[in-house]
């Protein structure tokens, strides 16, 4: 996730590691980077997170608007989804028609 967003609305989905399988080092690290590339250059998405590593998919920093428990392969994983807005959640929803 380098790119800044080309288009105001979309969807991003990734499969970071877990840690399991392969070692990329920092999980927790990589995780955080993830949570503040997508907080600050995908503004207007919704992102959506597969991880079966739970205390990394918790640094992401952001709180998911929803959590689907799945397996990937023999992995218990959850999907996680955030929605991308510039500001706080309070402005964010007092800005949205009822």
């Amino acid at each position: 996730m380098t790119h800044k967003a080309e288009q105001q609305v979309g969807l991003v989905i990734t499969n970071p590691p877990y840690g399991e399988r392969m070692d990329p080092g920092d999980v927790v690290g990589l995780y955080e980077q993830i949570g503040d590339r997508l907080k600050f250059h995908w503004s207007g998405f919704d992102a959506w997170i597969i991880s079966s590593n739970l205390e990394a998919l918790k640094r992401v920093g952001l709180r998911p608007h929803k959590r689907h428990p799945v397996f990937n392969g023999s992995l218990e994983c959850k999907w996680a989804g955030f929605s991308m807005y510039k500001g706080s959640k309070a402005d964010h929803f007092k800005s949205k028609p009822a």
